[in-house]
């Protein structure tokens, strides 16, 4: 297989807290790329999960440990109401799109219709509610 997967240490050294530390920059251009970061990153490592056969309907280790860890470091509160906000409609849609990558397994699978801490949560899918949250 072969395959090392960058996530785990871009969680444990700190790069998800320094982006998400930058979507809340007063420069637009530094918002934007971190913004545009995270989300590439989410989505990279998503469709890595499904090439390799992973079961994505509802989490892959490492899809959730970034979201987890976004979530943690407040990507999901002020900046990103910032971001929806906005008065320009192009700043305003990469917020959306920010928001959706988040929570996207929630939208695409309905047995994650289930509210945080259920015991018939699907096993997997708790850092998309904590961010949807």
């Amino acid at each position: 297989d072969g395959y090392t997967s960058f996530t785990t240490e871009l969680v444990s050294t700190g790069g998800i807290m320094i982006l998400c530390s930058l979507i809340g920059a007063d420069d637009a251009d530094t918002r934007a790329h971190a913004t545009a970061a995270l989300s590439a990153t989410i989505d990279a490592t998503r469709a890595i999960a499904t090439a390799r056969g992973e079961n994505t309907s509802t989490s892959s280790k490492s899809d959730g440990a970034i979201v987890r860890a976004i979530v943690e470091s407040g990507g999901c509160e002020s900046s990103l109401a910032q971001l929806l906000l906005s008065a320009d409609n192009n700043v305003a849609k990469m917020g959306c799109n920010f928001a959706a990558s988040l929570v996207m397994p929630l939208l695409t699978n309905p047995r994650t219709t289930l509210g945080s801490g259920s015991s018939n949560t699907p096993e997997g899918i708790s850092p998309y509610i904590d961010a949807a949250l």
